[in-house]
């Protein structure tokens, strides 16, 4: 989820390099950088209340920040904000963490039995409204000042423009993002192995059978790299980067991707979105904050027909789920 805004709800942030650079990038917010070389200690010792993001790396500062708190008796509360790997991202606090949480808030009704089933109380558990899903809605206000956050004008294409999210992972499985015998999509090259690139391959192909013209920008995720798809550079216009990414979404006319929270960002956006996964079992990653859900493929079949939807725009309108549920800062101000 997003940080809460510390103009609305006073707090300090702290996480690795990469969240820093995130959080300022995108939000504008300080935060403290920590390794696993912090004493946190010392640092949480300021502290009477601590909110913890589930995260997917278990050898990385989540266990150390989870023990120092559990030393200090602070309260502690868990931010939820996809379903993917719910018992893996509540294992990486390094022992049983579900009595020393006070509350649990997440936004996706698809939680709430999986939660309930690892044994938090219904109790502890707390819907709240997603408030990047805010964040997003008030992007179109907000767009001019974000042009300037991000440095880079958006580049001005000849056609449409197909905007496809990137997807990478070196936390909890990585051969969760390699190609097995499961796929039902499994690219144009028996050599190609990384799940984006499996998919992207297929989209391709699909692409190419539609007689339409179209702009392909790949938008890579933060940890992934443009050289991971010279295979199919040629049939990609650029690679989106240095952009915000809510300004890459806004500056597409269509989204397509996996299982990324951007998709459901691009969704409360009105963009016409598709999610194409190379399994079915993979569905289930994919976050459900609107109505009707984003459509997700796993088939060429399927995934020919839906691009064809897609790009005659015949994709339906969206709503957000999850508009009445509490903010998160007025449930952090009453717990």
């Amino acid at each position: 989820m997003s940080p809460v805004s510390q103009k609305v709800f006073p707090a300090t942030f702290c996480g690795p390099q990469h969240v820093c650079r995130y959080l300022w990038n995108t939000k504008g917010l300080d935060c403290i950088r920590v390794t696993e070389q912090t004493d946190f200690s010392s640092l949480l010792s300021r502290f009477s209340r601590l909110v913890l993001g589930t995260g997917e790396n278990v050898a990385g500062v989540l266990p150390k920040i989870f023990e120092s708190a559990l030393k200090l008796g602070l309260e502690m509360v868990a931010l939820v904000d996809a379903p993917t790997s719910l018992r893996e991202r509540f294992g990486c606090f390094g022992r049983d963490v579900i009595p020393n949480l006070s509350s649990v808030l997440y936004s996706d009704f698809s939680c709430t039995d999986h939660l309930l089933s690892f044994g938090f109380s219904e109790e502890q558990l707390q819907l709240v409204r997603n408030p990047q899903l805010d964040y997003v809605e008030n992007f179109v206000q907000r767009r001019r000042q974000i042009r300037g956050l991000s440095g880079s004008p958006i580049r001005k294409l000849p056609h449409k423009k197909i905007l496809f999210v990137s997807e990478i992972s070196d936390g909890l499985d990585p051969s969760d993002f390699k190609k097995n015998p499961a796929y039902t999509l499994t690219g144009h090259c028996e050599q190609t192995t990384l799940r984006t690139l499996v998919v992207l391959e297929e989209v391709i192909l699909a692409l190419k059978r539609i007689e339409q013209r179209y702009s392909l920008v790949v938008r890579l995720h933060p940890k992934d790299k443009a050289e991971n798809y010279s295979s199919v550079e040629s049939e990609v216009d650029y690679f989106s980067v240095k952009e915000h990414p809510l300004e890459a979404i806004s500056d597409a006319d269509f989204v397509l991707g996996m299982t990324s929270s951007l998709l459901s960002e691009a969704a409360v956006l009105q963009k016409p979105v598709l999610s194409v996964v190379p399994r079915s079992i993979e569905a289930n990653w994919l976050g459900q904050f609107v109505k009707p859900p984003v459509d997700c493929v796993w088939t060429r079949e399927n995934l020919r027909a839906s691009l064809q939807k897609l790009l005659e725009n015949k994709m339906r309108p969206t709503q957000r789920l999850d508009k009445n549920f509490p903010s998160v800062y007025s449930v952090l101000q009453g717990i």
